[in-house]
């Protein structure tokens, strides 16, 4: 329990001033109001002499404690005001957070998940105000540990974390359908000298994507059904998302009139590789050929022949779809 948390021991019947009832033994008992030596205040009720049952805990530094109680303790059902704006409100047992609880931070995070010892642990909810993103998942003794899910605004992580970082294999799950499998490695990095000779090292994630699913084969003029389908076509490469009014609308119109399969599906992986290398992801979503100027230039650090070939043919792609394609391309993801 921390010392924002500690309440003042009113057990002895001559502490501070006491207004209220009072048992045959003339210790607090039934319901009353305390004004304790340090400043802090207390009104409800006590048992021998003990707070005990519903009450109302005023610290002196602004924070609050509103209800129950078992012998003197936090114990049950209650909500903690903190000096600083956060809040909890769930279980308590013994004056720590355990049990199901939700605890909102200053910044406007929330917690709503299992507690124990009080820190989060258990099955849980973490939100973030700002990005609007979420984890859900285990939580060990403070930290997002083994199976859990970090979700996005636009696509979402699935896999194994270890000491609040993802770790092994996994998956991004984005809203298009598409899936990208992977795992996530710790790596260290070497860094300069130090003053005293020694090398010291940084760890660092990095993903390792393996493959793409959610991909299905596409024949110009096949009906889809109404479905959301993305595809790639020896001469022919086109990502469509569905509307409620058109079956398909085309985001990108990849032309590849002269470029063999082999070819095409280089293209195709070296700009897969693009999709997420941050942390937890990057929200190009798939759909990397709408900023394409921006998409040749990193490519173009790439290995050599694949870069090569993939900046002709998307270059080729920039000058056949056109400036109008392309408005409505971004419109559409907008809208």
């Amino acid at each position: 329990m921390s010392d924002v948390e500690s309440e003042f021991d009113d057990e002895h019947s001559k502490l501070g001033e006491y207004e209220g009832d009072r048992n045959e033994a003339g210790e607090r008992h039934g319901v009353g109001k305390a004004v304790l030596p340090n400043g802090d205040i207390y009104q409800g009720q006590y048992e021998n002499g003990k707070r005990h049952g519903q009450g109302t805990y005023r610290f002196k530094n602004g924070a609050k404690y509103v209800g129950d109680y078992y012998q003197s303790m936090k114990h049950g059902q209650g909500t903690f005001y903190y000096p600083d704006g956060s809040k909890y409100e769930g279980s308590w047992v013994k004056d720590l957070r355990q049990g199901h609880g939700v605890y909102t931070y200053l910044n406007g995070d929330k917690y709503d998940g299992e507690w124990l010892h009080h820190m989060r642990h258990g099955q849980g909810i973490y939100y973030h105000h700002e990005s609007g993103s979420q984890f859900k998942g285990t939580w060990v003794n403070g930290k997002m540990e083994s199976a859990g899910e970090y979700i996005h605004r636009n696509h979402r992580y699935k896999g194994n974390f270890t000491n609040n970082n993802p770790h092994g294999p996994g998956k991004y799950v984005f809203d298009i359908g598409c899936e990208q499998h992977g795992e996530f490695h710790q790596e260290e990095q070497d860094q300069a000298e130090g003053e005293w000779g020694e090398i010291s090292s940084t760890a660092f994630l990095k993903w390792i994507p393996r493959c793409i699913t959610g991909l299905t084969q596409w024949t110009p003029g096949k009906e889809t059904s109404g479905e959301c389908y993305q595809g790639w076509w020896l001469r022919f490469y086109k990502y469509c998302v569905k509307t409620e009014t058109a079956k398909c609308h085309p985001l990108t119109l990849f032309y590849l009139y002269y470029i063999e399969l082999l070819i095409a599906n280089i293209c195709l992986l070296q700009l897969f590789k693009m999709c997420p290398q941050e942390r937890y992801g990057q929200s190009c979503i798939c759909s990397l050929f709408l900023n394409s100027k921006s998409q040749i230039q990193k490519m173009w650090s790439k290995s050599a022949l694949s870069s090569v070939l993939c900046l002709c043919v998307c270059l080729s792609f920039v000058f056949s779809a056109g400036r109008k394609e392309t408005a409505s391309a971004e419109e559409a993801v907008v809208n």
